[in-house]
Protein backbone atom coordinates (compact mmCIF):
# COMPACT_ATOMS: atom_id res chain seq x y z
CA UNK A 1 0.00 0.00 0.00
CA UNK A 2 1.37 3.30 -0.88
CA UNK A 3 1.25 5.78 2.16
CA UNK A 4 2.49 9.26 2.04
CA UNK A 5 4.77 10.93 4.86
CA UNK A 6 3.11 10.66 8.44
CA UNK A 7 1.25 6.93 7.20
CA UNK A 8 -1.72 8.24 5.75
CA UNK A 9 -3.02 6.18 2.64
CA UNK A 10 -3.36 7.50 -1.06
CA UNK A 11 -4.97 4.56 -2.67
CA UNK A 12 -7.89 5.37 -3.56
CA UNK A 13 -7.33 7.56 -6.57
CA UNK A 14 -10.06 9.10 -8.28
CA UNK A 15 -11.04 8.17 -11.40
CA UNK A 16 -11.82 11.22 -13.14
CA UNK A 17 -7.95 12.37 -11.95
CA UNK A 18 -6.62 9.23 -14.25
CA UNK A 19 -8.98 9.55 -17.14
CA UNK A 20 -7.69 13.69 -16.92
CA UNK A 21 -4.20 12.65 -16.91
CA UNK A 22 -4.54 9.87 -19.89
CA UNK A 23 -6.44 12.02 -21.68
CA UNK A 24 -3.77 14.80 -21.32
CA UNK A 25 -0.90 12.24 -21.92
CA UNK A 26 -2.49 11.07 -25.49
CA UNK A 27 -3.48 14.72 -26.30
CA UNK A 28 0.75 15.53 -26.12
CA UNK A 29 1.98 12.33 -28.00
CA UNK A 30 -0.80 13.13 -30.96
CA UNK A 31 0.38 16.63 -30.97
CA UNK A 32 3.94 15.98 -30.70
CA UNK A 33 3.63 12.80 -33.41
CA UNK A 34 4.05 9.97 -31.68
CA UNK A 35 0.36 8.61 -32.85
CA UNK A 36 1.11 4.86 -32.11
CA UNK A 37 1.77 6.37 -27.95
CA UNK A 38 -1.14 8.30 -28.65
CA UNK A 39 -3.64 5.93 -29.62
CA UNK A 40 -2.74 3.33 -26.78
CA UNK A 41 -3.44 6.17 -24.28
CA UNK A 42 -6.94 7.18 -26.07
CA UNK A 43 -7.59 3.89 -26.16
CA UNK A 44 -7.00 3.46 -22.54
CA UNK A 45 -9.42 6.05 -21.87
CA UNK A 46 -12.19 4.97 -23.69
CA UNK A 47 -11.97 1.82 -21.65
CA UNK A 48 -12.74 3.14 -18.52
CA UNK A 49 -14.75 5.86 -19.12
CA UNK A 50 -16.29 6.27 -23.61
CA UNK A 51 -18.04 9.21 -22.57
CA UNK A 52 -15.17 11.51 -22.12
CA UNK A 53 -15.45 14.71 -23.50
CA UNK A 54 -13.78 15.16 -26.17
CA UNK A 55 -12.61 12.46 -26.82
CA UNK A 56 -14.53 11.08 -29.50
CA UNK A 57 -13.40 13.65 -31.46
CA UNK A 58 -9.84 13.44 -31.31
CA UNK A 59 -9.76 9.93 -31.62
CA UNK A 60 -11.26 10.24 -35.29
CA UNK A 61 -8.47 13.11 -35.89
CA UNK A 62 -5.80 10.72 -34.67
CA UNK A 63 -7.01 8.01 -36.86
CA UNK A 64 -7.91 10.06 -40.07
CA UNK A 65 -4.22 11.39 -39.54
CA UNK A 66 -2.97 7.85 -39.11
CA UNK A 67 -4.39 6.83 -42.76
CA UNK A 68 -2.30 9.54 -44.42
CA UNK A 69 1.13 8.45 -43.27
CA UNK A 70 2.54 4.98 -43.18
CA UNK A 71 0.43 1.79 -42.20
CA UNK A 72 3.58 -0.92 -41.76
CA UNK A 73 3.30 -0.78 -37.92
CA UNK A 74 0.16 1.47 -37.61
CA UNK A 75 -2.94 -0.62 -39.30
CA UNK A 76 -2.65 -3.57 -36.85
CA UNK A 77 -3.47 -0.75 -34.61
CA UNK A 78 -6.44 1.14 -36.50
CA UNK A 79 -8.11 -2.04 -36.70
CA UNK A 80 -8.05 -2.86 -33.07
CA UNK A 81 -9.35 0.82 -32.37
CA UNK A 82 -11.88 -0.25 -35.19
CA UNK A 83 -13.34 -3.13 -33.52
CA UNK A 84 -13.53 -1.51 -30.15
CA UNK A 85 -15.56 1.38 -31.70
CA UNK A 86 -17.69 -1.08 -33.96
CA UNK A 87 -18.86 -2.92 -30.68
CA UNK A 88 -19.02 0.58 -28.05
CA UNK A 89 -22.43 1.89 -28.79
CA UNK A 90 -23.56 -2.06 -27.87
CA UNK A 91 -21.61 -2.88 -25.26
CA UNK A 92 -20.78 0.36 -23.41
CA UNK A 93 -22.09 1.31 -20.26
CA UNK A 94 -23.19 4.77 -19.40
CA UNK A 95 -21.36 4.95 -15.50
CA UNK A 96 -23.83 7.36 -14.66
CA UNK A 97 -26.82 5.70 -15.42
CA UNK A 98 -25.79 2.39 -14.15
CA UNK A 99 -24.39 3.84 -10.70
CA UNK A 100 -26.97 6.09 -10.82
CA UNK A 101 -29.82 3.30 -10.89
CA UNK A 102 -28.08 1.63 -8.37
CA UNK A 103 -27.44 4.04 -5.90
CA UNK A 104 -31.11 5.85 -6.08
CA UNK A 105 -33.43 2.80 -7.20
CA UNK A 106 -33.26 0.22 -4.67
CA UNK A 107 -33.86 3.31 -1.29
CA UNK A 108 -36.87 4.60 -4.04
CA UNK A 109 -38.31 1.08 -3.99
CA UNK A 110 -37.99 0.51 -0.38
CA UNK A 111 -39.36 3.72 0.79
CA UNK A 112 -42.34 3.55 -1.27
CA UNK A 113 -43.20 0.00 -0.56
CA UNK A 114 -42.13 0.77 3.35
CA UNK A 115 -44.64 3.52 3.48
CA UNK A 116 -47.29 2.68 1.50
CA UNK A 117 -47.60 -0.67 4.00
CA UNK A 118 -46.67 0.37 7.17
CA UNK A 119 -47.36 4.33 7.06
CA UNK A 120 -44.04 5.43 8.00
CA UNK A 121 -42.45 8.68 7.44
CA UNK A 122 -41.47 9.34 3.99
CA UNK A 123 -38.79 11.49 4.52
CA UNK A 124 -37.65 9.53 7.72
CA UNK A 125 -38.09 6.51 5.72
CA UNK A 126 -36.22 7.64 2.94
CA UNK A 127 -33.45 8.60 4.83
CA UNK A 128 -33.20 5.57 6.64
CA UNK A 129 -32.70 3.19 3.12
CA UNK A 130 -30.81 6.31 1.44
CA UNK A 131 -27.84 6.40 3.70
CA UNK A 132 -27.67 2.77 4.07
CA UNK A 133 -27.50 2.33 0.21
CA UNK A 134 -24.92 5.64 -0.07
CA UNK A 135 -22.43 3.52 2.78
CA UNK A 136 -22.94 0.71 0.56
CA UNK A 137 -21.45 2.46 -2.50
CA UNK A 138 -19.25 4.53 -1.23
CA UNK A 139 -17.64 0.76 0.26
CA UNK A 140 -18.28 -0.65 -3.23
CA UNK A 141 -16.24 2.56 -4.95
CA UNK A 142 -13.20 2.00 -2.16
CA UNK A 143 -12.99 -1.79 -3.00
CA UNK A 144 -12.55 -1.73 -6.73
CA UNK A 145 -10.45 1.52 -6.64
CA UNK A 146 -7.00 -0.33 -7.68
CA UNK A 147 -8.59 -2.86 -10.21
CA UNK A 148 -9.69 -0.76 -13.03
CA UNK A 149 -13.39 -1.32 -13.44
CA UNK A 150 -15.55 1.65 -13.91
CA UNK A 151 -15.67 3.70 -10.82
CA UNK A 152 -18.56 5.47 -9.66
CA UNK A 153 -18.80 9.27 -10.70
CA UNK A 154 -17.89 11.83 -8.34
CA UNK A 155 -21.34 13.70 -9.10
CA UNK A 156 -23.32 10.37 -8.10
CA UNK A 157 -21.09 10.18 -4.57
CA UNK A 158 -22.33 13.64 -4.64
CA UNK A 159 -25.90 13.77 -5.09
CA UNK A 160 -26.25 10.57 -2.74
CA UNK A 161 -24.87 13.61 -0.14
CA UNK A 162 -27.59 16.10 -1.67
CA UNK A 163 -30.27 13.81 -1.10
CA UNK A 164 -29.99 12.91 2.70
CA UNK A 165 -26.65 10.33 3.09
CA UNK A 166 -25.27 12.95 5.71
CA UNK A 167 -24.59 10.24 7.89
CA UNK A 168 -23.72 6.99 5.11
CA UNK A 169 -21.75 8.67 2.97
CA UNK A 170 -19.41 10.14 5.39
CA UNK A 171 -19.30 7.08 8.11
CA UNK A 172 -18.15 5.11 4.97
CA UNK A 173 -15.62 7.77 4.13
CA UNK A 174 -14.15 7.55 7.66
CA UNK A 175 -14.33 3.82 7.92
CA UNK A 176 -12.97 2.66 4.33
CA UNK A 177 -10.67 5.82 4.20
CA UNK A 178 -12.30 6.46 1.14
CA UNK A 179 -11.07 10.23 -1.08
CA UNK A 180 -9.79 11.65 2.30
CA UNK A 181 -6.98 12.52 -0.06
CA UNK A 182 -8.26 14.59 -2.56
CA UNK A 183 -9.23 18.37 -1.34
CA UNK A 184 -11.57 19.50 -4.32
CA UNK A 185 -13.92 16.59 -3.83
CA UNK A 186 -13.59 16.75 0.05
CA UNK A 187 -14.27 20.78 -0.25
CA UNK A 188 -18.16 19.67 -2.62
CA UNK A 189 -18.51 17.09 -0.24
CA UNK A 190 -18.70 19.47 2.62
CA UNK A 191 -20.42 21.85 1.12
CA UNK A 192 -23.48 18.91 0.00
CA UNK A 193 -22.83 17.43 3.65
CA UNK A 194 -24.50 20.88 5.21
CA UNK A 195 -26.89 21.68 2.42
CA UNK A 196 -28.02 17.76 3.45
CA UNK A 197 -28.35 18.51 7.29
CA UNK A 198 -29.89 21.68 6.25
CA UNK A 199 -33.03 20.62 4.25
CA UNK A 200 -34.00 17.76 6.60
CA UNK A 201 -33.71 19.94 9.28
CA UNK A 202 -35.82 22.48 7.82
CA UNK A 203 -38.34 19.83 6.62
CA UNK A 204 -38.58 18.52 10.16
CA UNK A 205 -38.78 22.15 11.65
CA UNK A 206 -41.81 23.30 8.93
CA UNK A 207 -43.94 19.95 9.64
CA UNK A 208 -43.49 20.74 13.72
CA UNK A 209 -44.17 24.44 13.31
CA UNK A 210 -47.34 23.50 11.39
CA UNK A 211 -48.82 20.55 14.56
CA UNK A 212 -47.58 18.01 12.61
CA UNK A 213 -47.66 15.00 14.92
CA UNK A 214 -44.04 12.87 14.13
CA UNK A 215 -43.62 9.14 14.09
CA UNK A 216 -43.13 6.17 12.30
Amino acid sequence: MTTKEGGETIDDMDQETDWDRLFKAARQAHESGNLNQALELYAAVSRQNPYYPGLEGHMRALETQMTRGPVSDQQPHRAERSGQRSSQPAGCINPYLFYGAIAFLPPIALTWFIVGTQGWDLVFTWLLFHNVMTFLIYGYDKLIAPSGVMRVPEPILLLEVLTGAFVGAPLACELFRHKTQKLPFRQKFWIAEIFSIAWVVIWYLTLALSGYSWSL
